[in-house]
């Protein structure tokens, strides 16, 4: 089987189980061709191999009370309700083409047509609790509208007529205006604890723990150093800055029976902490730098040193 057979087309010596191997490929490719043609033919041909669809509005064995309702609501044409029955009886689109001797495409718009007709509603408390930005809403609605469905609020009344389109309107507007506002009045509140110096909530850093003070009437939260962590942070720095690599350092804190809260250490939380420049006592958002939120545990100059290698990686 190994002995050359002979030369490809390019000119390639050959052995004579590669050239078994290469006319099997040949046949099974030649194979899945005929059977994706035969898939492809036209039902036009076979139109009276196709059964007649069963009108499954007719069977008096069911009730179809609920579904005579519905199809009384929309208002369908002869021409869409022989379509639906079709779709029903779970018939493909070139069969329900060959069955109402239509095209393809006139079996796509009808569908359409029923779709838009079925019309499904999306409830909601209130406006504001489905979209707050006017412009989100309207691709949103649209989007919906084109496939048939409504939005119907439970608190507000909004009638079908052109002055309902104006009170949607102004409702639209009003929802974005409280967002946006509110937005503003978070930022604002949350900028005000960051100048008092106070923690904002949240998941604390390791190497950090919070206290509370009492300052005046209302006790207040503050950012204290954890004196449990803040030497394995401080050793994490220093093996980095002398050229350890992170992996090699999760190894000897994990030998060491050193945990994060309870947690191996990984690659991935050591990169983290490497990059707090919070670390410091430096904590920088939105353009704005505060010094005394968070105590420095990690001198300036290492933690340089540190970042230029990280960077570099």
């Amino acid at each position: 089987m190994d002995d050359i057979y002979g030369k490809d087309r390019k000119g390639k010596l050959i052995s004579i189980r590669t050239a078994c191997f290469r006319k099997v490929d040949s046949e099974l490719l030649h194979f899945r061709r005929k059977i994706a043609h035969n898939r492809q033919l036209e039902f036009n041909h076979n139109k009276h191999d196709i059964p007649d669809p069963r009108d499954c509005f007719e069977d008096k064995t069911e009730d179809n009370a609920k579904a005579d309702k519905l199809l009384e609501d929309m208002h369908l044409t002869e021409s869409e309700l022989q379509t639906l029955n079709c779709c029903i009886n779970k018939m493909k689109r070139s069969e329900i083409a060959a069955e109402l001797g239509i095209t393809i495409h006139g079996v796509r718009y009808r569908k359409l047509r029923i779709k838009q007709k079925y019309a499904i509603y999306i409830g909601v408390y209130k406006l504001d609790r489905f979209s707050r930005n006017k412009y989100e809403m309207a691709i949103h609605r649209k989007h919906l509208k084109d496939n048939g469905i409504k939005i119907l609020s439970a608190k507000e009344n909004i009638p079908e007529t052109p002055e309902g389109v104006l009170l949607e309107s102004l409702l639209e507007g009003m929802n974005q205006y409280y967002s946006e506002e509110l937005s503003q009045k978070t930022k604002r509140g949350l900028r005000e604890t960051r100048i008092k110096g106070n923690y904002m909530g949240g998941p604390i850093n390791y190497g950090y723990k919070v206290v509370h003070e009492t300052t005046g009437e209302q006790p207040v939260a503050k950012v204290a150093v954890n004196e449990d962590e803040a030497p394995v942070l401080l050793h994490i720095f220093e093996a980095y800055a002398a050229g350890k690599r992170i992996p090699d350092i999760v190894r000897d804190l994990d030998d060491k029976g050193i945990k994060n809260r309870g947690n191996p250490f990984t690659v991935n939380s050591i990169y983290f902490m490497l990059q707090q420049e919070k670390y410091t006592g430096t904590y920088t958002i939105h353009g704005e730098t505060f010094t005394h939120i968070y105590p420095a545990i990690i001198p300036k100059e290492l933690f340089q040193i540190v970042r230029k290698r990280v960077d570099a990686n």
